[in-house]
């Protein structure tokens, strides 16, 4: 990047908040691509400065938050400016008696629910990145808590933006909902390097876009987005999760369709093989029959909910064939989904590198779905495992490989191309979320574009007509 660029980014940033030194940039790197320069702004003024010189000379920008998504996607097509949203990270307005929160997009997820967890019916605070106060607040009631119901992988790095951006939602989205249930309005900088706010605390029907639900899961290809507001719940009363153990996926998956078909509301249904269960929790190494696997019911709310959903789902468990089980309290419980918010990060770098495809279908299907694919893979050797959203539909399957050799690249693009076939054949689709492999471009990183692919085109064009967001991450290149 030429100097007279770089001195107009330091112009809006100051020195010490832009880098440009070869030698620092190859960490910054997204897949095989490098960006010529890094920012950190602090405020939403400093964005739209950083967009405006991208703007006037045609530089793509690529936005990162906390890194846990980098890996999603296409390499971008150019990558001129990483923009990290480190700096922005504090929460702006807290009105836990209207239950909404607005907060920067670089806040971490679990710094937000942490500074929420004590501050019920506090009506405005400003709380740091690592959830401190940092004012007072204008008065206090009884605390008893609130959070915002959502459960994205890897939540201590995880940041608001990217979680909107990816579109990221994890087991509780069973009850809770996803991203598009709590968004209530957005501010992010547009291709013009203008501000813009969209929504808010109440949201009546306008015309146009409805850019919010827009900016949920584009990848950054639509604009910057510096802050949002969402919605909060009071903190459930307690909590507590059965996990039972089952020699196959049919009876496990007896199980959940008990649960699908009766009154019971839990939080979160999750089903994973044995491999994966194994590494959540010494308590499930002996249960479960040799490659079988698990179902985990999430309960909270009242106790007395929480304990008749754990007393129904033993019993509906027996009687779908269950081996043993364990019910998870307390520090158990709290350790339990720490851990399984953290499978199936491709770039962690410890052990064997890993492959991890969502997949998604009708509920019915998912039980096919998820069969055919292991067997696929033992058919190719390949050592697998899954974990899903069983009573949402969605399930992630995970490759494992030690080593690259005996044709493995080859059997990946088979396994791949007959997954993919599987899912088109069910009405579902593919995304592979990480593969760290220099041939990662031959996989169908998006699955099958669907007809609506025209539609996310033309909004492309009209709000990045030049395509400086994060240019061919997207599908189809967008």
């Amino acid at each position: 990047m030429n100097d007279v660029i770089l001195r107009e980014l330091e112009e809006g940033l100051g020195a010490d908040n832009l880098m440009a030194e070869s030698s620092e940039l190859s960490a910054y790197s997204v897949g095989s691509v490098s960006p010529g320069a890094v920012v950190f702004p602090g405020t939403i003024e400093e964005v739209a400065h950083i967009v405006k010189v991208a703007a006037e000379n045609n530089l793509a920008i690529v936005v990162r938050g906390g890194g846990t998504k980098m890996g999603l996607g296409r390499d971008p097509e150019r990558m001129d400016i990483l923009l990290c949203t480190s700096r922005l990270g504090k929460v702006t307005d807290m009105d836990t008696a209207n239950l909404t929160v607005t907060a920067q997009a670089g806040m971490r997820f679990a710094d937000i629910q942490g500074a929420l967890a004590g501050e019920e019916n506090r009506c405005y605070l400003l709380v740091s990145p690592n959830g401190r106060e940092q004012d007072e607040v204008c008065f206090e009631r009884e605390h008893g808590g609130c959070f915002v119901p959502l459960d994205p992988p890897f939540p201590d790095m995880a940041t608001l933006g990217g979680i909107v951006a990816a579109n990221s939602s994890g087991p509780r989205r069973l009850l809770y909902g996803t991203v598009r249930d709590m968004l209530l309005g957005v501010r992010f900088v547009n291709a013009e390097g203008k501000i813009i706010g969209v929504g808010g605390k109440t949201v009546k029907n306008v015309s146009g876009y409805d850019v919010s639900r827009l900016i949920i899961g584009s990848m950054g290809t639509l604009g910057v987005l510096c802050e949002m507001t969402l919605r909060l719940l009071p903190l459930p009363e307690t909590a507590a999760t059965t996990v039972m153990g089952f020699r196959s996926l049919d009876d496990a998956f007896s199980l959940v369709d008990a649960i699908m078909a009766s009154q019971l509301t839990p939080a979160a249904i999750e089903l994973f093989g044995k491999k994966t269960g194994v590494r959540l929790t010494p308590q499930l190494q002996e249960i479960g029959g040799g490659d079988g696997c698990f179902v985990a019911v999430l309960a909270e709310g009242a106790s007395e909910v929480v304990e008749r959903i754990g007393a129904d789902t033993l019993d509906m468990g027996a009687r779908a064939g269950s081996l043993e089980s364990v019910i998870l309290k307390g520090d158990d419980h709290l350790s339990f989904w720490h851990d399984y918010y953290q499978l199936g990060r491709s770039d962690h770098g410890n052990g064997p590198k890993e492959i991890v495809v969502r997949v998604s279908c009708p509920i019915s299907r998912l039980k096919e779905l998820l069969g055919k694919a292991m067997n696929e893979s033992a058919a190719l050797g390949l050592a697998s495992d899954i974990f899903a959203h069983a009573g949402s539909g969605v399930g992630r399957i995970i490759i494992r490989e030690k080593e690259e050799g005996d044709g493995f690249k080859e059997r990946v693009l088979k396994w791949m191309g007959r997954l993919l076939e599987l899912c088109i054949s069910i009405s579902g689709n593919l995304v592979v979320e990480g593969a760290a492999y220099p041939w990662k471009g031959e996989l169908p990183i998006w699955g099958i574009s669907r007809p609506e692919h025209d539609l996310m085109e033309r909004i492309k064009q009209g709000m990045d007509p030049a395509g400086i967001f994060s240019p061919g991450r997207y599908v189809g290149g967008v």
